[in-house]
């Protein structure tokens, strides 16, 4: 799911890269007095943030491989400092209002790629999506834009926003622009239920 939003990243809406690009630095940015640091273990979700960070403020950022995760995957860190990025910090702290419908499905795709997962269709964990971070701000923000009601919970030292209804993730991937699955998660249920009505016949 993180490489279909990357690959769609850079919108023409007005706002909308700009909401996009709030919602990843503050799923996995970390802010210091020259910059800030984004760390991702997508090198599709790497390369959209250095193209976000170009097209909307016209910094070049440094991409670069890091220690793996416990998992020992690949992670990436994508840097970029400058008085530029001070400045940029205080646009993007505007962004995050997303007024439009636009700009809120851009804010929950940046977030969903920084900070998102969802279980895939027909796996053995049903429905799942959630999202999951530190700040609990950030977290219920990200409910307060989903278009689907997410619970919102405190899990091991950490916050979550989560829906576990076919509807609330299909609605929320909808939001995103993730049409094709939806179509996917459409086509498993209808299979689920074929299969549970033979079920039932025989």
């Amino acid at each position: 799911m993180r490489r279909q939003l990357a690959a769609g990243a850079v919108s023409s809406a007005p706002g909308v890269s700009r909401s996009e690009l709030a919602g990843l630095v503050d799923a996995s940015g970390v802010w210091d007095e020259e910059g800030v640091t984004l760390r991702t273990p997508s090198a599709a979700v790497a390369r959209s943030i250095v193209r976000l960070w170009r097209s909307e403020f016209g910094m070049e950022s440094r991409l670069s491989p890091i220690d793996p995760d416990r998992f020992g995957r690949t992670r990436y860190a994508v840097r970029t400092a400058g008085n530029g990025a001070i400045q940029a910090n205080e646009e993007l702290r505007f962004a995050r209002t997303a007024r439009t419908a636009a700009e809120r499905a851009g804010y929950l795709r940046g977030a969903f790629q920084g900070a998102g997962s969802v279980n895939r269709p027909g796996g053995r964990g049903g429905y799942h999506l959630e999202f999951v971070h530190r700040e609990g701000d950030f977290i219920r923000r990200c409910a307060d834009l989903s278009r689907a009601p997410l619970k919102v919970v405190r899990r091991r030292r950490r916050w979550v926003a989560y829906t576990k209804s076919a509807d609330g993730v299909t609605t929320v991937l909808a939001q995103m622009g993730l049409n094709d699955a939806v179509l996917e998660y459409e086509a498993r249920a209808v299979l689920g239920e074929a299969k549970a009505n033979a079920n039932r016949v025989t």
